[in-house]
Parts: structure tokens; sequence; C-alpha cells
């Protein structure tokens, strides 16, 4: 998908989803580049009109094994898990 498209697509999506009375105000958060594509974020900050996000999400993925089918879980790691996902970050 590129940013162009997911732009378009979200601005349609901002433009109907709307707050309604008693509920609490709707927060539309743009999804963020999928790694290092500072690209699409520029993009969607440049296409998508501030009025209709409430904020832009930011992805870092640690890889601390170097392995993605065995990546080690997600939560409950220990200090040595901890160590290697900030060296990869």
């Amino acid at each position: 998908m590129t940013p162009e498209y997911y732009s378009d697509v979200y601005k349609r999506y901002a433009t109907f989803a709307h707050n309604y009375p008693g509920s609490p105000p709707l927060r539309r958060v743009v999804s963020g580049a999928n790694g290092d594509d500072a690209n699409w974020t520029e993009t969607c900050m440049k296409r998508i009109p501030l009025n209709q996000m409430w904020a832009i999400t930011l992805h870092q993925y640690t890889l601390p094994t170097g392995n993605w089918s065995k990546k080690g879980p997600a939560t409950g790691f220990d200090e040595g898990n901890i160590s290697a996902r900030y060296a990869t970050a």
C-alpha cells in the first residue's frame, strides 16, 4: 500500500467517523510507517489535515535474536533479553 492511497482511505474514514453525544471524544490515529520509512510519515502528515487526526503512531521493532522465527517473548523476558533488545533498537 502506498502512503498516498492510505492517506486517501484514512481521510474518508475521518470524514465519517464522528463524535457522538454522551460518548468520549473520538481519537483518530494515523498508522505510522512500517520500519524506517520517512516518506510514509511525511506523506501522511502533508496529505491528512490536522483536524482529521489526533496522533500518528510510531513503531520500533526490536529483534534480539536476529531471527524472526525465534524472536523471543513479547512479555516476561529476563534482563539479558532486555539488553539484547536495546542493542538492536
